[in-house]
Formats: C-alpha cells, sequence, structure tokens
C-alpha cells in the first residue's frame, strides 16, 4: 500500500505489478493510522474474449 496526503484527503492505494490502480481509499485517516471514508476497487479483465464480439465501453473506447 502507498500512502500519500492530497490535499484535504488522506489516500492509501494499491497497485498491481504493471503500477495499475486497483484499490484505493480516500478519506481522513485516524488514530490508529486507518482511513475513514470511501474504498473504491476495479476489476480488470485482460486478455478476456468477449461474447458476441463487442466488449463493454471503458476508457479506451
Amino acid at each position: 500500500m502507498v500512502e500519500l496526503k492530497s490535499g484535504r484527503y488522506d489516500l492509501a492505494f494499491k497497485t498491481d505489478d504493471k503500477g495499475r490502480l486497483i484499490l484505493l481509499f480516500m478519506g481522513k485517516k485516524d488514530a490508529c493510522g486507518k482511513i475513514m471514508g470511501e474504498r473504491y476497487a476495479r476489476r480488470l479483465l485482460i486478455g478476456c474474449r468477449w461474447q458476441g464480439g463487442q466488449r463493454p465501453l471503458g476508457p479506451q473506447g
């Protein structure tokens, strides 16, 4: 986990071996070091074959 502060938020995030963001915690850090706020996660589908010849829309379009 990488931790940093950006503006009024404390951030902690985890990346895969290629540096792509997998997990992000964003909020305020409490006295124990836990971040109280939002958790964001994403699932990467790499090398999958899409059924019906279409793939879901995303950043790569």
